[in-house]
């Protein structure tokens, strides 16, 4: 079960939700723990099919991924959540309500 937990990341400065989805993680002899932190990105990627491979003449047998930026139909850059992994020291977890 994952819960979301406030961080207080000391590398922006800014305090962000955390899911959890691992505890037992030791680096270096500091505990951490491992979780999804939701993002808004314009920042896209796509992994091609291989029948879109064989449709842009490329070499078959290849993992081709384009990846680039979303705009909407006026031109304007868009955005959209994205779940990234992220892994901190477990001592950054603060109560959810404190920041």
């Amino acid at each position: 079960m994952s819960v979301p937990w406030p961080v207080r990341s000391r590398l922006r400065g800014a305090a962000f939700e955390l899911t959890v989805t691992a505890t037992a993680v030791v680096l270096a002899g500091i505990p951490m723990v491992e979780g999804l932190r939701v993002v808004d990105s314009g920042r896209i990627e796509v992994e091609l099919t291989p029948e879109q491979v064989d449709a842009f003449g490329l070499q078959s047998g290849v993992a081709y991924r384009v990846r680039g930026e979303w705009y909407g139909a006026d031109g304007r850059a868009a955005e959209m959540p994205v779940a990234v992994a992220i892994r901190v020291p477990a001592r950054w977890l603060q109560p959810l309500g404190e920041s």
